[in-house]
């Protein structure tokens, strides 16, 4: 099958450019890790959730990030895997350097298994005849009357399934807003966490950033797996400052999260 090409805005950089002007506006977004401590005290599920689908590392990731390399990384992104078949490899190039991986190098690199579904889709729910829409949301909201087009709110979610959607929407598929609400691609992910489905997460991470570069405005995700990404591939990073993550007090973060 032929490969399709799936770039990043923008035309060829001028000389001595690290990457293209409409990068140089956008945000990066501070990146995150999660104290399952707390998590157990509270007598929640996650950290075994988590354990059991082997993405643990993942949220404990704790790595300094560097802005400029962060938009270079996205500046000179693109796809060439094939499309047709739902396989993604991304190329960049940092430094001067040629990267490329497919969601097992990934996997590797983040410690995480690159197995089981692929789904990606924020708007539709999947059409798969063993995963109905209804049965996946009275998992969530067991004391609602459940239909395919409701609104999905996160604050009729309990405690710990508000915990998730947060960590979901901070870690897994990081946005900056649009929180109040589940999508379809959220629910889908916290169906499989809870349920303890197989999930491709190197390849949901991958695109997700490839999505990121569709946009012309937007905050830029992944900081610090873009770190471990370019410290695998041997990418020096010379004299820049490195940004390091912000650390929210436990009992803000548990008191945000949990209060009804």
């Amino acid at each position: 099958m032929p490969k399709t090409k799936h770039s990043s805005h923008g035309g060829k950089l001028p000389a001595g450019q690290r990457y293209k002007s409409s990068y140089g506006r956008r945000k990066v977004l501070c990146g995150r890790t999660v104290d399952f401590s707390f998590t157990t005290g509270d007598k929640f599920n996650l950290e075994q959730w988590f354990d059991v689908l082997g993405w643990k590392d993942y949220f404990t990731i704790n790595a300094p990030y560097y802005i400029k390399y962060v938009k270079e990384f996205y500046s000179n992104l693109s796809n060439v895997g094939d499309d047709c078949n739902d396989v993604l490899e991304l190329t960049t190039k940092v430094n001067r350097i040629v990267i490329k991986f497919d969601d097992k190098i990934l996997g590797q690199i983040l410690n995480v298994p690159a197995a089981g579904s692929k789904f990606f889709e924020t708007k539709k729910w999947p059409e798969d005849p063993e995963l109905v829409l209804e049965d996946c949301l009275r998992v969530f909201y067991p004391n609602e009357n459940v239909f395919g087009g409701m609104a999905k709110p996160t604050n009729l979610l309990g405690a710990e399934h508000r915990l998730l959607h947060h960590i979901t929407t901070t870690h897994i598929l990081p946005t900056v807003s649009g929180h109040e609400k589940m999508s379809y691609q959220n629910l889908y992910i916290m169906w499989h966490v809870v349920t303890d489905k197989p999930l491709n997460l190197p390849h949901l991470i991958m695109k997700n950033i490839l999505r990121a570069t569709s946009k012309v405005e937007g905050a830029l995700p992944y900081d610090m797996v873009i770190t471990k990404i370019l410290s695998h591939f041997g990418i020096v990073f010379g004299n820049e400052v490195a940004s390091r993550l912000d650390v929210t007090p436990r009992v803000t973060f548990t008191r945000s999260m949990c209060m009804t």
